[in-house]
């Protein structure tokens, strides 16, 4: 089933991830009649399931399909399908399939804090946004709503909450009670996350099992990803076409965008008419169909005469600290992640180095903690004696910082080079910033510097890098049209019927994950493509 060149739909979507589906969900709801294309195809969890099963890639996306027609990132392989030209390498990782990367995601839904909105007023640094955090807490309650949020009732981490969560929050393991009387001294404690899921059911999802596996994939479906607004979308009357990726935004003589242009998975190609446009294709497949989209109408690409498409690229640099506890601590009991740190997010210290969260993760690397165990065999202690106790005693914590907008780390595309769907490379040209990793380093010495850590805990190893988990910019909003791309509505300065929605938008990263912020900027562009279409 192909949308027909000669249906004008009232609003066609590019992307069924969060943004996309949510859009799609509530503008089908409001009677229009809603297209969304999705480059990737439709998957199950039961598939996904029996996938990870039978791969012996112990790398977490190697269970979701990287396909001919609808190629992805891969963070364990980070030079497959980008070109790496910058200095730092950004590993990322997404999936191209109906709901989007939220099918392994670990369900984190942390709002941003009000500083966080107007950085460069409060501390001298990066970007302010268009926006404030009042302007946005509205629609931080609709997300929280429709995709199930848990939280503490009584902790707002900093965010003023107007209304309370829509389910009340995880249990605190034993790990997590271990790790914050062993921290108490650094002045940092690790609360409980507001996160997708929830110990009671909520609308067609079921309460969390504590599988620890919401990463590469929810068992139970207890988790919320983007499928399940997909589906809504849907049955609100929505049509979604999978297998169906968008190759090119159509601009007509005037400024507004008049079709798109696709190519289905079979090679048969036509185009989408509609009055508005919302483009939500993740922030790095938005950036490249927007640059791939020039003619002469638009030669630097489709909503570019700012030259700021591709610009501003910016994710989380981290570290990820292996951890051995003197005692059993028990982790991957309950959520992969179920509380952090926010000690480090704020303040005036953000004039010189970045805002940190401080995550406990709670998952067990039981495989490489097996071939560990097989590799220094001991004929004094028998190998599974030794994987049951270092199961119960080693844990992670994960610092992620806030990064700056650089209008150098950037996507560029290579006309020249086409991968295996017939789109341009991306070119990335990347580097983390010494404000970012001045943050981490004193974060991370701040934790460590407590006597009950150092009693307690053994560090087994740091590795940094996975600058590109949790990918923003490139699209970035704005109230200048001469440097940005995007109103605080999400709608193209360029454009006026062509809205974008998704991490692209952001004008900071934030110490937040991203998601939420995410889903409640789509709601609200939401609004305004009601807005718009019934003011034309």
């Amino acid at each position: 089933m192909y949308p027909l060149g000669d249906t004008t739909y009232d609003v066609a979507i590019v992307g069924s991830g969060v943004a996309g589906s949510l859009s799609a969900y509530r503008l089908a709801k409001a009677g229009l009649r809603v297209a969304v294309l999705e480059a990737g195809p439709w998957v199950t969890a039961g598939d996904v399931f029996d996938a990870y099963q039978k791969t012996e890639d112990p790398y977490h996306s190697a269970c979701y399909p990287s396909l001919e027609y609808a190629p992805r990132p891969q963070e364990a392989h980070p030079h497959h399908y980008l070109t790496q030209k910058g200095p730092d390498i950004f590993a990322t990782d997404y999936l191209r399939v109906v709901g989007g990367t939220t099918w392994h995601w670990g369900g984190a839904c942390l709002r941003m804090r009000p500083d966080e909105f107007d950085i460069k007023t409060r501390y001298g640094v990066g970007r302010d946004w268009p926006l404030s955090y009042a302007d946005i807490e509205p629609y931080y309650l609709q997300a929280e709503d429709e995709m199930g949020i848990s939280g503490d009732q009584e902790d707002d981490l900093g965010s003023p909450r107007s209304a309370p969560f829509p389910l009340g929050p995880m249990p605190i393991s034993i790990l997590e009670h271990t790790v914050n009387d062993a921290a108490a001294s650094s002045g940092m404690e690790f609360r409980i996350l507001p996160q997708a899921r929830g110990l009671q059911p909520y609308k067609e999802r079921p309460a969390c099992h504590g599988h620890s596996l919401c990463t590469p994939i929810c068992p139970i479906g207890a988790m919320y990803n983007g499928a399940v607004h997909a589906t809504k979308a849907i049955d609100a009357g929505a049509e979604l076409f999978d297998r169906t990726q968008v190759t090119r935004i159509d601009v007509g003589q005037g400024r507004n965008v008049t079709s798109l242009q696709y190519r289905h998975a079979d090679g048969h190609v036509g185009q989408v008419k509609a009055r508005a446009f919302v483009v939500a294709a993740n922030t790095m497949e938005t950036t490249k169909l927007l640059l791939a989209s020039s003619s002469e109408a638009t030669p630097n690409g489709v909503a570019n005469s700012s030259d700021m498409v591709g610009r501003n690229l910016m994710g989380h640099p981290s570290v990820l600290v292996h951890l051995r506890s003197k005692t059993p601590v028990f982790a991957g009991r309950g959520p992969q992640a179920n509380s952090a740190a926010h000690l480090l997010r704020s303040g005036d210290f953000k004039s010189d180095r970045a805002g940190v969260t401080v995550v406990l993760e709670n998952r067990i690397d039981l495989g490489g903690i097996t071939v560990k165990a097989l590799q220094n065999l001991s004929p004094d202690r028998p190998h599974g004696e030794v994987i049951r106790d270092n199961a119960m005693r080693e844990f992670d914590i994960y610092f992620f910082a806030e990064q700056l907008p650089d209008s150098h780390n950037r996507i560029t595309i290579d006309p020249e080079a086409l991968d295996s769907s017939g789109m341009p490379v991306m070119n990335i040209h990347f580097q983390s910033g010494q404000y970012s990793v001045d943050g981490l380093d004193h974060a991370m010495d701040q934790l460590f510097a407590a006597n009950g850590m150092a009693d307690q805990f053994e560090i087994l190893s740091r590795s940094w890098g996975l600058a590109g988990t949790h990918v923003t910019g490139t699209t970035v909003m704005g109230k200048n049209p001469k440097d940005s791309v995007v109103t605080a509505d999400g709608q193209s300065h360029d454009h006026p019927n062509m809205f974008i929605a998704g991490g692209g938008v952001f004008a900071s990263s934030s110490t937040a994950h991203p998601t939420l912020t995410i889903a409640a900027l789509a709601l609200k562009t939401s609004q305004s493509v009601l807005d718009y279409l019934e003011a034309t």
